[in-house]
């Protein structure tokens, strides 16, 4: 009797551990918290697979616009592939002795290149900002 009860009282904790894991996975979330890398392990900045910056600031003037944002995780299902009609870039920020964050942003949604999708609350996100922080960035002399 004494094992069914710790049996039951394992199986009830499981769930709720997993319950609130769940809750966690699709809560509303700042942009940035998805995004998020750490300063001082800064490598590199890319920007549609072409351009590339060693800079830290292009980094941080990036994940500050974005930070206005909130997103909120959305199903494979949901995900609507076809976005030929919607502006948006490819982003990767590399840091050393970590895996690198990549995404897709486009107006109202990400795609996180760890295998979420999100939807943008409180978007659209201001594609006429990232246009002209690509033009600036393309301005920089190689480094």
């Amino acid at each position: 009797m004494k094992k069914k009860k710790y049996i039951s009282i394992g199986l009830v904790a499981l769930i709720i551990f997993i319950t609130i894991n769940l809750l966690n996975d699709y809560r509303e979330k700042n942009l940035d918290d998805v995004l998020s890398y750490n300063p001082s392990k800064f490598h590199s900045l890319d920007i549609n697979f072409e351009l590339h910056t060693t800079n830290p600031a292009y980094a941080e003037e990036l994940t500050e616009f974005l930070s206005q944002y909130r997103v909120k995780k959305m199903s494979a299902a949901d995900w609507d592939r076809d976005l030929k009609a919607m502006e948006g870039f490819h982003v990767s920020i590399n840091s050393n002795n970590r895996p690198s964050i990549m995404a897709s942003i486009y107006e109202d949604r990400i795609h996180h290149y760890d295998g979420n999708y999100y939807k943008v609350i409180n978007g659209p996100i201001h594609v006429e900002w990232l246009n002209s922080f690509i033009e600036e960035l393309e301005n920089v002399p190689a480094n």
